[in-house]
């Protein structure tokens, strides 16, 4: 049929990420930087550097909001949750999209807080920015916190 839509992502499927800066595990992202060209067809497998294929819609760049360019940064809305670390610019990163996830607290958190996102991808209890998710527990500074989050 033609215009059919035929998505991308559906809900519940983890995406993959490439790192414009090193990423830590267990914190949040944001998009950095759009997909190449020949990466932006949904139907169009695309090749990165290292020669590994990604897949219909190429790979999203990806960092933590202080590296995130003009549309990230602290208390703005996520990506999705690094899966675990890497260290190196240009590799792929796993990304969690929903559910309920840990994620490095930079605070004391307090069960059923609502949380936002600072700099450096971890989370602390929601003032003036977005909400990112709800803390289901207690959590202590530097601690993982676990976060039911409100991204889709």
């Amino acid at each position: 049929m033609a215009n059919d839509l035929i998505p991308y992502k559906r809900p519940g499927e983890d995406v993959t990420g490439m790192a414009t800066a090193a990423i830590t595990g267990k914190r949040c992202v944001q998009i950095s930087a759009a997909k190449p060209v020949g990466e932006k067809a949904a139907d169009t497998p695309a090749t990165i550097p290292s020669g590994t294929p990604t897949g219909g819609g190429g790979t999203y760049r990806v960092a933590h909001p202080s590296g995130a360019g003009a549309n990230g940064g602290a208390a703005k809305m996520i990506f999705g949750v690094a899966k675990y670390d890497q260290p190196t610019v240009n590799k792929l990163v796993g990304i969690a999209r929903e559910g309920i996830v840990p994620i490095t607290a930079s605070a004391a958190i307090t069960a059923g807080q609502q949380l936002q996102v600072a700099a450096d991808g971890t989370v602390v209890p929601l003032a003036a920015g977005v909400p990112i998710g709800q803390a289901c527990d207690d959590c202590a500074n530097g601690a993982d916190c676990e976060v039911a989050l409100y991204i889709t």
